[in-house]
């Protein structure tokens, strides 16, 4: 009788698995999970929610670092608070993500790293200016319909 592969649910130690850094990247390199962990590896800020809104179009990167975190194993996402000064002067605090500056250095110093980083730059480079192609077409035909029915009475 063969045994059952072992699979994470059951495994006597996963934390003896060994995992190479492919493992742990998106495969799809248009989607706003490469992109969040493209943004983390560089390193320059911690990614906010603001930060998510204006590069990746989202309102959820929560639910982005969340699945980063557990989907992919990149539990080393660190949550940080950043103080930020409101326009009455007062100070509120925003939640923000980063990651160690150690996995930063080896993003920067791999070869193989650095190719699927540009590579996940051109892809969301490329869904972008499709998006923005999609969203001119359809505010050109709205304008176009609203028009021809405004002046039909």
């Amino acid at each position: 009788m063969k045994n059952a592969r072992t699979t994470n649910s059951n495994a006597s130690a996963p934390y003896k698995r060994e995992y190479t850094i492919h493992d742990c990247l998106p495969r799809r390199l248009d989607t706003i999970l490469a992109g969040v962990l493209v943004w983390l590896f560089e390193g320059v800020t911690p990614l906010t929610p603001w930060d998510g809104v204006e590069a990746f179009r989202t309102l959820h990167l929560d639910a982005a670092i969340r699945t980063l975190k557990k989907k992919y194993r990149w539990a080393i996402i660190e949550n940080v608070t950043l103080p930020t000064r409101n326009a009455d002067g007062t100070i509120s605090y925003v939640a923000g993500y980063k990651l160690p500056q150690v996995v930063i250095d080896y993003a920067h110093s791999n070869p193989d790293m650095q190719s699927w980083i540009r590579s996940v730059k051109l892809a969301q480079a490329r869904k972008r200016a499709r998006d923005d192609a999609k969203a001119a077409a359809l505010a050109s035909y709205r304008r176009s319909t609203s028009q021809q029915y405004m002046y039909r009475r």
